[in-house]
């Protein structure tokens, strides 16, 4: 697996559904993870809707920033796997801007998870 820039072990994410959580360009994704290392292989693990919440404590992801590229109507991210502490999914992506995009995401999901 390929690392970023802290050491984390970074993933792709194929997003198939975009879910609009807000005004303002934030959405929530589903997608399939795979192996950045060898794209064909895809890894049987699909990212949750947020909301589902039983399932979300499954998973212990976090997208690190924005948007990696579009391709065939798919949206790639990164994403990378978060050590100990309590496991939930943070999954997002801004489509308009990246700067500050972790910090606005892990934000705005940690917000709607509090309602």
């Amino acid at each position: 697996m390929a690392q970023n820039y802290d050491g984390n072990v970074c993933y792709r994410v194929i997003v198939s559904e975009n879910v609009t959580l807000c005004n303002g360009g934030e959405y929530f994704v589903k997608g399939m993870i795979i192996d950045e290392e060898n794209k064909k292989k895809e890894m049987n693990e699909e990212l949750l809707f947020i909301g589902d919440k039983d399932k979300m404590a499954e998973r212990n992801l976090l997208i690190t920033d924005g948007i990696v590229k579009s391709r065939e109507g798919y949206i790639w991210v990164k994403i990378y796997m978060l050590e100990g502490g309590n496991k939930s999914i943070h999954t997002g992506t801004t489509l308009g801007y990246a700067e500050n995009f972790k910090y606005m995401m892990i934000k705005k999901i940690e917000e709607q998870l509090i309602k």
